[in-house]
């Protein structure tokens, strides 16, 4: 299998580095956007497998991040993983309504959350 490349968009620096080690230590390539129109921007201009989307972030959340993969033709395949402390039921609805492929709450187990990116990346390929 070759290598997935992840998109991390998250505002958090300390969570990109944990993340980072966490899935590279588990075989994925990982990027890395801070905001949600730059994390749009890198989606577009790179060849990531999937994204990992965090719903607080600062001018545009993860709600709006989500919508426009949605509805742009050439990113709508794309995986969406959100991961995001925002846990209440209301939330993760919402998340999987817009269009999310999978909704993890922080803190996450790194071993179940490889597997299910694993999966998501499969499931879109076939």
């Amino acid at each position: 299998m070759t290598t997935c490349r992840i998109l991390v968009i998250d505002d958090e620096p300390a969570f990109h580095d944990i993340l980072s080690q966490s899935l590279e230590a588990r075989g994925f390539e990982v990027a890395h956007a801070y905001d949600g129109a730059s994390g749009l921007a890198a989606l577009a201009a790179g060849d990531a497998h999937a994204v990992i989307l965090d719903l607080s972030m600062p001018s545009m959340d993860g709600f709006e991040v989500c919508r426009r993969i949605r509805s742009d033709p050439a990113l709508a395949e794309t995986p969406v993983l959100m991961l995001t402390v925002r846990s209440m039921e209301r939330d993760i609805l919402a998340g999987l309504d817009i269009g999310a492929d999978a909704y993890v709450a922080k803190p996450f187990d790194p071993d179940a959350l490889a597997l299910r990116l694993r999966a998501l990346i499969e499931r879109s390929r076939t």
